[in-house]
């Protein structure tokens, strides 16, 4: 197995899950945080035998890891350093909602050796944070982000959300700039989707809920973009943004298209040639992990296997790529999959070229998506999809 990258751990608990979230979470459920937490430090002792280990990332996603106590926690990273999956990162990253933040959790967290924090901000108006179901408010979310820098984080990332119901233009504006006043140096800023089956997708069928129409939504994208890069923040990613090079770690290692392994229920990691996705539900997975013992039978019972063709290792390969500003590297898809990409996709790149939406830099041998490349990326990508 080739040696990991990167380390991702799955916390599928939430205090109360948004209505536009459809990432695998469910509501937090204080009687299967131990058990979830014993089944995955099993998991990871299992997969300590099996893998190459040289890890340059950690990361703890949801859901929330931080509705779980922090000595549940400490559990996990303990195993993650007992068994060699945390081998002094040069990233250690967790994600936390800013309604459950407080100083001693961010410093035992900061004691743990976690040194970079991602706040789900999403807006700094209260109305907006209501009307997406955030447990937060404006003054939660700033309270939190200076309390983490008084634990010790020098690394501090805040998400933001344009594009939501009773947005406008000026409240857009008001939340970049007291974001950006807090001296924080990364935010990732998405548009808002309404995922089909969500209650978000529901609401706003019926009516109950008026989202800002495509052109304002267009108009807030722009603004976005000309406020972070007068502000000093590269976007370094379609949806990234940094000063000083404060780039996330964990997340160049997906887009690097480099393996990643994944722990926890609907975790999915790669191993460079399949993908791997943990069975969907924390008691589906709780109760398929006692069921079984350390062979390897337990792998195909807790984990649906995708293998990929070397077309589909390609396709996805440039999907990521061409996600960070510096684009793609033509060199290493003809080192990895024997393509030439700018031979193979011809035809297909040449109106993209002529458009001005793709640059490709003979010197480096990357193949970029332009400023205005990336206000249409998804159309893009369709490129490189092989049927």
């Amino acid at each position: 197995m080739r040696d990991r990258l990167g380390i991702y751990i799955h916390i599928p608990f939430c205090k109360h899950k948004c209505p536009y979230c459809d990432f695998f979470s469910g509501n937090a459920d204080e009687n299967a945080f131990d058990n979830y937490v014993i089944e995955l430090k099993d998991k990871i002792k299992y997969w300590s035998e099996k893998a190459k280990r040289d890890v340059a990332t950690v990361y703890f996603g949801g859901g929330t890891p931080s509705v779980l106590p922090t000595e549940c926690i400490a559990k996990l990273v303990n195993a993650l350093k007992q068994y060699g999956f945390w081998q002094q990162p040069c990233e250690a990253t967790i994600e936390i909602n800013p309604g459950t933040a407080d100083l001693a959790k961010l410093q035992t967290l900061r004691s743990l050796g976690f040194d970079r924090i991602s706040f789900g901000v999403q807006s700094l108006h209260d109305n907006e944070l209501q009307a997406i179901g955030r447990i937060h408010n404006a003054q939660q979310a700033l309270e939190a982000l200076a309390l983490a820098r008084k634990a010790g984080f020098a690394r501090i990332s805040a998400d933001l959300i344009y594009g939501l119901p009773l947005q406008t233009m000026a409240s857009l504006r008001d939340t970049l700039e007291r974001l950006a006043d807090t001296g924080i140096e990364h935010i990732s800023v998405y548009g808002l989707i309404v995922e089909e089956g969500t209650p978000l997708a529901s609401l706003v069928d019926k009516g109950r809920i008026t989202l800002p129409d495509d052109d304002t939504a267009a108009d807030m994208y722009e603004l976005v973009q000309s406020f972070l890069r007068e502000r000093g923040f590269e976007r370094y990613e379609i949806s990234n943004y940094a000063k000083n090079g404060q780039y996330s770690r964990h997340n160049t290692v997906y887009w690097q298209y480099h393996p990643y392994m994944a722990f926890g229920a609907a975790a999915c990691g790669f191993d460079g040639q399949r993908r791997r996705t943990g069975l969907s539900t924390v008691k589906e997975y709780i109760g398929q992990l006692q069921s079984f013992g350390g062979d390897d039978l337990r792998t195909s019972a807790l984990y649906n296997v995708e293998e990929l063709s070397c077309a589909e290792l390609l396709e996805e390969f440039m999907f990521m790529g061409l996600r960070r500003s510096e684009g793609a590297s033509l060199a290493e898809a003809r080192e990895r999959f024997d393509v030439d990409v700018l031979q193979r996709f011809a035809s297909e790149l040449a109106p993209l070229f002529e458009q001005k939406l793709i640059a490709y830099d003979a010197s480096t041998q990357r193949l970029r998506l332009t400023e205005r490349g990336m206000e249409v990326g998804n159309q893009i990508f369709e490129v490189f999809v092989i049927t």
